[in-house]
């Protein structure tokens, strides 16, 4: 599934408390992503992973979530990552 800039992902691995997504720009070269990419994307994932409800299950059990970006030739962009001790609950 595509999202609004073309990401798709391309493959989940678990291991040691651990889930990292890969996910590739198909459209976009590491050099056209906004500057402020990075900065956005951990504050949506964070806010997505320990806010919503089928997001639970990770953060009660500890698991970490990484999120690596790839460009349309396969270059990093960034990993980006979720600790589930950084999530308030309240």
């Amino acid at each position: 599934m595509a999202d609004r800039h073309g990401a798709v992902l391309d493959e989940a691995q678990a291991y040691e408390r651990t889930l990292k997504y890969r996910f590739s720009f198909k459209n976009l070269e590491k050099g056209q992503l906004s500057s402020q990419f990075v900065m956005k994307q951990t504050e949506f994932l964070t806010d997505f992973v320990c806010d919503k409800p089928e997001m639970k299950v990770f953060v009660d059990n500890g698991v970490t979530l990484k999120y690596a970006y790839h460009d349309k030739h396969g270059q990093l962009i960034a990993v980006i990552s979720v600790d589930p001790r950084t999530c308030t609950n309240e």
